[in-house]
């Protein structure tokens, strides 16, 4: 799932998602990337953040705009890719 990351509020994902991510350090998704990696995010970056997974897909004025989530236990692509092999 793709979300707008400077927008998204934790609270609102956990919500939606069914997560418990912690909003003690960040009330956003881009600002918890951000204490996750210890820096400001670039594309292509990768945290796990417990439950799910986060990929910076876009940046915009030092901050994560467009991430992609994925949850834990959801296969990723490129697993898709080599049980096909």
């Amino acid at each position: 799932m793709e979300v707008d990351a400077d927008l998204r509020a934790i609270a609102r994902l956990n919500v939606e998602l069914e997560l418990n991510l912690s909003d003690a350090v960040a009330s956003t998704l881009s600002g918890l990337i951000v204490a996750a990696l210890g820096r400001l995010p670039r594309v292509g970056d990768t945290v796990d953040l417990g439950p799910a997974a986060a990929e910076v897909l876009h940046v915009s004025d030092d901050r994560a705009s467009r991430v992609r989530l994925r949850l834990v236990d959801e296969p990723s692509p490129e697993a898709d890719d080599d049980v096909s092999r």
